[in-house]
């Protein structure tokens, strides 16, 4: 009889850590409500519960989220995100230079299920964003409800995601050299997600380029594809 062939016995080294990086990225998504269901533990638990009720605090008036001011460039350099592009590929095309001294708000389409594109991209520089736009320190931007997550926002507010809310573009685009990425379509977008398909919502959504004419910046459109 034919023996099975375990293929995952030949997969090569370097294949198996994009793998592991892209895996480790969406057990992110289980992981909200494991953190949220130990935030509830920990609420009860002593003597644990009074330093937690003090970290829930700091969350309150911790205003990073707005700031991007917790953004770490080693771990956004880190060779993990390189490997996490390199599963798809994802490639970053640079079609025009942009001033470093500019302010800029990147419009994402499509969404996608779960926008990895644009976290591969704009929430890392594993597609090279650093290098292709020297000077331009970005800011992918979320729903304000994940940065509230105990413990997992920590995750996110390294990587220099904010809020996508208008404290965010009024904090980040008053400095020259300040970008802010918004995946337009939000998570609407994410439910009209098809092979073969580009279908985009645009209306209603036209908030971000009010903050872009509030705040003399640049409105930069971003296709993605694949």
């Amino acid at each position: 009889p034919k023996m099975v062939n375990f293929s995952i016995f030949n997969v090569p080294w370097e294949r198996r850590m994009q793998t592991l990086a892209v895996l480790s990225f969406v057990i992110a998504l289980p992981l909200t409500f494991i953190c949220l269901l130990g935030s509830i533990v920990l609420l009860f638990w002593y003597p644990l519960n009074m330093p937690f009720l003090a970290y829930l605090l700091y969350i309150y008036l911790d205003n990073a989220q707005f700031t991007g001011n917790r953004m770490s460039p080693w771990f956004r350099n880190l060779r993990w995100w390189v490997n996490f592009k390199e599963y798809f590929p994802i490639t970053l095309i640079k079609t025009k230079d942009l001033e470093p001294d500019g302010k800029y708000i990147f419009g994402y389409h499509p969404h996608g299920i779960i926008g990895l594109g644009a976290i591969s991209t704009f929430g890392t520089n594993g597609c090279g964003f650093n290098k292709l736009y020297p000077g331009i320190r970005v800011h992918l931007t979320t729903l304000r409800t994940n940065l509230n997550i105990p413990f997992l926002r920590e995750l996110w507010l390294s990587l220099g995601i904010c809020a996508a809310d208008r404290k965010t573009f009024h904090s980040v685009l008053s400095q020259p050299g300040r970008a802010v990425a918004v995946v337009v379509g939000g998570a609407a977008e994410s439910l009209k997600a098809s092979p073969g398909t580009l279908d985009l919502c645009l209306a209603h959504r036209k908030g971000f380029v009010r903050q872009a004419l509030l705040h003399d910046a640049a409105l930069v459109p971003v296709l993605a594809f694949g």
